[in-house]
């Protein structure tokens, strides 16, 4: 029997993921800055305050970290019950903007732009670094390859980033979040990026948390880098 993850983006509809976030359905949110982000991250070499795009943001406390690094964080996500949450739980003061019809939430150092991922206004940042912790995996395949010229489409600046992800035998379990390898990586950012893994734990506290029940799953670090 094929079993379903019990996940945020089994909400296809954006009012569901809205509302999902409005009661707190979101009980899996990671409490601890994710030790592959730590580790890779620095590895890229980008400079204090640059610009770095997070799609699919929810309140990631990842973000939290890229701040205090020094980098300058752009979020992306569609639920204003998040990204108030982000700004709340951490004593953040912020504003709220319009630009090109869009709602942005601003901080010190952060601004997040709340819409639909597809909606968002071409070249809209320029942003030269990216962190996708959970975004492309939660994403259908069939929209994988839409959802990298899209992001593309919105920051053209692009250099390099991070995709983390989940390898696992997809005929036994059932997505999203949708399981991926390095190659897929390649096959659907190749136009753009080389890609490099860093990562592939079968190991990790991340997967034996997964594991419990039953299946295999390896924790998964790309870095991509412009062509």
């Amino acid at each position: 029997m094929v079993r379903a993850f019990v996940a945020p983006s089994a909400m296809t509809e954006n009012q569901d993921w809205e509302e999902a976030w409005e009661y707190g359905f979101f009980a899996w949110h990671r409490p601890s800055w994710n030790p592959s982000l730590l580790r890779f991250f620095p590895l890229l070499n980008h400079d204090a305050g640059t610009k770095v795009l997070v799609p699919l943001c929810g309140k990631s406390r990842d973000m939290e970290w890229l701040l205090r690094q020094g980098y300058q964080v752009v979020g992306l996500e569609i639920s204003g019950a998040a990204i108030e949450d982000f700004f709340r739980e951490r004593g953040l003061e912020y504003s709220k903007t319009i630009r090109s019809g869009v709602t942005v939430w601003l901080g010190d150092n952060i601004e997040i732009w709340e819409a639909d991922l597809f909606a968002l206004p071409d070249a809209m940042t320029d942003a030269t670094a990216f962190y996708d912790c959970g975004a492309f995996i939660a994403l259908p395949p069939a929209q994988h390859g839409a959802y990298v010229e899209n992001l593309m489409r919105l920051a053209p600046q692009l250099q390099s980033g991070l995709v983390m992800g989940l390898e696992y035998d997809q005929s036994l379990v059932a997505g999203p979040p949708w399981s991926i390898n390095p190659e897929y990586v390649r096959e659907k950012w190749g136009s753009w990026f080389e890609s490099a893994e860093l990562e592939r734990d079968w190991d990790s506290s991340e997967s034996a948390r997964m594991n419990d029940k039953g299946e295999r799953y390896a924790h998964l670090t790309i870095r991509l880098d412009r062509r």
